[in-house]
């Protein structure tokens, strides 16, 4: 496989949980140099404005999450899913930290079968 292409996900849902559980409290730490800077480019190229509502699948120790939440204002809703518990935990103590403007709200689940309907 050539560097840039994407392999396929080979491991199974119980496996990614326990992973991301168990890396949890290093994950913002192991992903800063890789992850920082294209998140800040798309949450810049996503530009926000006051009053919208976002889902963020995929949501981990919640950085984007303040980000939208500081672009959505008082009037906007951040929602985040994850698989772990673990990196969700870490983001409500982000949020609680923080007192971030939007209001947020935090799910377990599966980005294959989301619990909110279409739209």
């Amino acid at each position: 496989m050539a560097h840039s292409e994407i392999g396929r996900v080979t491991r199974s849902k119980r496996q990614a949980i326990t992973a991301y559980d168990r890396i949890s409290r290093w994950y913002d730490w192991l992903a800063a140099s890789s992850e920082d800077p294209l998140a800040k480019i798309g949450l810049q190229k996503l530009d926000l404005c006051p009053g919208e509502i976002v889902l963020e699948i995929g949501c981990g120790t919640g950085n984007a999450m303040l980000e939208l939440a500081s672009g959505a204002g008082i009037s906007g809703k951040i929602h985040g899913i994850d698989l772990s518990f673990g990196m969700l935990s870490i983001a409500w103590e982000k949020i609680l930290r923080t007192k971030p403007p939007a209001q947020i709200m935090l799910e377990q689940g599966d980005a294959a079968n989301l619990p909110f309907a279409s739209g």
